[in-house]
């Protein structure tokens, strides 16, 4: 079993402001008009759950503002050795660890955690 999770970053749970902030930037393929993306999220680090806000401003070519749309979700995230307990307990063998899809090892900076396991 190959699994692909986030791993949590520390600074980012323990935020006190649910400000939103700017996440990124894309261009629409079909329009040409740039999607500017907000994350507005609040952190319940007891229940280990996200309540996350995506604000996407869809701005024309000329500058003009044309939409924006609010997509709500919630994400439950898993740390490192949590995850490593749990498949132990389900009779899974971890075999490997990546911190990215190139096969570099998994750091504190690390942008993903992939797990990779077998049944013992």
């Amino acid at each position: 079993m190959i699994l692909d999770i986030f791993p949590p970053d520390l600074d980012t749970l323990t935020e006190a402001s649910a400000t939103a902030a700017h996440a990124w930037d894309v261009t629409h393929p079909n329009t040409g008009n740039r999607l500017i993306v907000w994350d507005q999220s609040t952190f319940d680090n007891h229940n280990q759950v996200i309540d996350a806000r995506m604000i996407i401003d869809e701005v024309s070519q000329s500058g003009e503002v044309l939409g924006r749309v609010y997509q709500d979700f919630q994400i439950r995230y898993i740390h490192r050795f949590e995850i490593y307990h749990l498949l132990q307990i389900c009779g899974l063998q971890i075999l490997d660890e990546y911190g990215e899809f190139d096969y570099s090892p998994l750091e504190p900076s690390s942008s993903e955690m992939v797990i990779i396991a077998t049944n013992t």
